[in-house]
């Protein structure tokens, strides 16, 4: 029974943007990139690709053996193993927000490299 009452459902307009941060990179070790978005989109959006300077990163959840491994969904990218050339490239991610069909990009994020920490006392 509808007591002539209707339901309306409203969409609120919200800007948006989509960030890369990056844990310590340090060469020869393992680097964690992540794609963010606001909270009250992620539930809708997903991570549709992830780029080293122009070019797509072609990374899999289910390759183990490759230079990078993508986690939580394709939201984070690890980098298994950094080199100093790393510092050198824009890493960024696109987002797809599957209520709108709006595709954004990040801002590219450089990664800060530090060289390998071999052996305390040694030069």
């Amino acid at each position: 029974m509808n007591n002539g009452l209707t339901t309306k459902t409203w969409m609120i307009w919200q800007e948006w943007s989509v960030r890369v941060t990056s844990s310590r990179a340090q060469a020869g070790a393992p680097a964690v990139l992540t794609c963010g978005v606001p909270s009250a989109l992620r539930e809708h959006c997903s991570v549709a690709a992830w780029y080293r300077d122009d070019a797509v990163l072609v990374a899999s959840a289910d390759d183990l053996a490759g230079p990078t491994l993508l986690v939580d969904s394709g939201w984070r990218l690890i980098l298994r193993s950094v080199r100093l050339e790393d510092a050198r490239a824009q890493f960024a991610c696109s987002v797809l927000d599957t209520l709108t069909g709006e595709r954004r990009r990040s801002a590219p994020l450089q990664l800060e490299v530090t060289r390998e920490f071999c052996c305390p006392g040694s030069f």
